[in-house]
């Protein structure tokens, strides 16, 4: 499936939750940002751009707004292979077989929020 761009105008936005900054960092097309974003929106914008390198994949694709994510975090500057499962607000619980990690890759598994999900894969 194509993606398309998608604009956000920052100028009409005071500031942006965690979550949608998560958001963002998961979409796979281009985002064009346009208008001056205020203080708080431009040091957010920071976390999002240039993209870390992650491979997120919905654990909950069947359903209208995926809110489970396996994330595959590649390694880059200050940030260390794993693997990441993500809740968006509203998730369901996840099960052991959500949480399984791929044979043979030695990743480490963390869990964390959306909204602190960027903060935690920099540590």
């Amino acid at each position: 499936m194509e993606v398309g761009p998608v604009r956000f105008d920052a100028a009409k936005a005071n500031e942006i939750s965690d979550d949608l900054v998560t958001a963002m960092t998961f979409f796979g097309g281009p985002i064009e940002l346009v208008g001056k974003p205020s203080a708080a929106v431009l040091k957010k914008f920071g976390a999002v751009f240039p993209k870390p390198g992650l491979w997120p994949r919905a654990i909950d694709a069947g359903s209208p707004a995926p809110r489970l994510w396996a994330v595959h975090v590649l390694p880059d500057k200050g940030v260390s292979e794993r693997l990441v499962i993500v809740s968006f607000p509203g998730a369901r619980t996840h099960t052991e077989a959500d949480l399984a990690l791929p044979t043979g890759t030695g990743l480490k598994r963390t869990e964390t929020t959306a909204a602190d999900f960027l903060e935690a894969i920099r540590h």
